[in-house]
Parts: C-alpha cells; structure tokens; sequence
C-alpha cells in the first residue's frame, strides 16, 4: 500500500496509465481506499496543477516511477465520440440550433447544397405534405 498525506486517502495500486490529448495529464486506472475507509478501483485523471485529494500522491508516485509503461493517446473516432453523446428531440435539436443562432431556414439551406443522393434524403427533414403523398 502506498501512503497518503491526505488522512486516510490512500492509493492502493496503480494498473494502467494513458496520456490524454492534454500535455502531462494522465488517466488511471487504480485501486484506492478513501477517505471513509471504502476500497474499490476507478479511473482517476491527473492534472500536474492539481493539489486536491489524491492527486499530490498520484504526483509523486509518477515521478518515483518513471519507467511504468504509459499508453500513448489515441484521437477517439466519431463514433466513441457520438456514444456519449445524449439523444436529441427534434425540439431540443431545433432550440439549440436557435440559441445558437442558426436558423432553421439556414439548416435547409447547407442541406439544399449537397449532391443529390441519399446523403441529402438522410439529412432532409420531411415536410408533412411530402408524408401524405
């Protein structure tokens, strides 16, 4: 077990480390047991700048530790990024697309210059005329 400066935080064990696209801060995968004594593993992201928690401990263990294997950061592809991303009502969509300024006669608009195709028919809403037909 590796020690704490922070009462009775301590980090139990260090798994895994990957390099984030920022310089210098690491995600983790370790087992600690914190404050109210619980022991379990999680993912911790360390900041140099960071003076709060167990992150000071983290600090120093990387830094006694130079040779432990980080992972190099890999650019996340569109669809783990649109996995976290919250479904959308067409209400909700639409609003925000107001809030931020964008109309949607200007939305028709970038579509109405696609090429011809299904690319355009997938991103074309239909009016309701267009439904009954």
């Amino acid at each position: 077990m590796i020690s704490s400066t922070q009462g009775r935080m301590a980090l139990n064990e260090v798994r895994a480390i990957s390099a984030t696209g920022e310089p210098e801060v690491y995600e983790l995968s370790i087992n600690l047991t914190d404050i109210s004594g619980q022991t379990y593993d999680c993912d911790y992201l360390s900041r140099p700048d960071d003076t709060f928690g167990l992150n000071p401990t983290i600090r120093k263990w990387l830094a006694d530790n130079p040779k432990f294997l980080i992972q190099p950061y890999t650019q996340p592809t569109g669809e783990q990024i649109r996995s976290f991303m919250p479904s959308l009502s067409a209400r909700q969509l639409r609003l925000g697309l107001v809030n931020a300024g964008i109309s949607p006669v200007q939305v028709m608009a970038a579509i109405d210059t696609m090429p011809v195709g299904p690319e355009r028919d997938r991103n074309r809403p239909i009016a309701t005329a267009e439904i009954l037909l």
